[in-house]
């Protein structure tokens, strides 16, 4: 077995596995990591480069008025489309951020998010001449 990025040109090789559904959309600048088994993927992960949209507040004084809502998130999807990119990741800790961000055309992700440290991981899952 082997594991490996999948250049773009490969990612078609995808339908039927996890990614199946949604390799077509991914951006340009995914890395799509593969496991094989003589030649057939048997393992997928993407990584996706993302602006995570986080920390939205207003202050009480300012919470009434739609006018400070209106500007802040007009100024964050401008400053998020001048990336070139078409999403943003929000978090929602109140069923009032959930009914806006359902309001405002979000999509809730089918998964828990976790930030995931990167030394546990590779501390866990260290390469050994065994795991090659």
């Amino acid at each position: 077995m082997q594991a490996r990025l999948l250049p773009a040109s490969e990612w078609p090789r995808l339908d039927g596995t996890q990614l199946g559904d949604v390799w077509h959309v991914l951006p340009i600048d995914a890395k799509v990591v593969v496991v094989e088994d003589n030649g057939a993927i048997v393992g997928t992960c993407t990584l996706l480069p993302a602006i995570h949209a986080e920390g939205l507040g207003i202050a009480e004084s300012h919470q009434k008025h739609g006018a400070v809502l209106r500007l802040l998130l007009r100024t964050v999807a401008e400053t998020v489309a001048e990336t070139g990119r078409k999403t943003m990741i929000c978090g929602a800790q109140t069923e009032e951020m959930v009914e806006y961000l359902t309001r405002w055309g979000g999509i809730p992700a089918p998964a828990r998010l976790f930030a995931m440290p990167l030394a546990g991981v590779l501390r866990r899952f260290q390469r050994t001449k065994e795991s090659e």
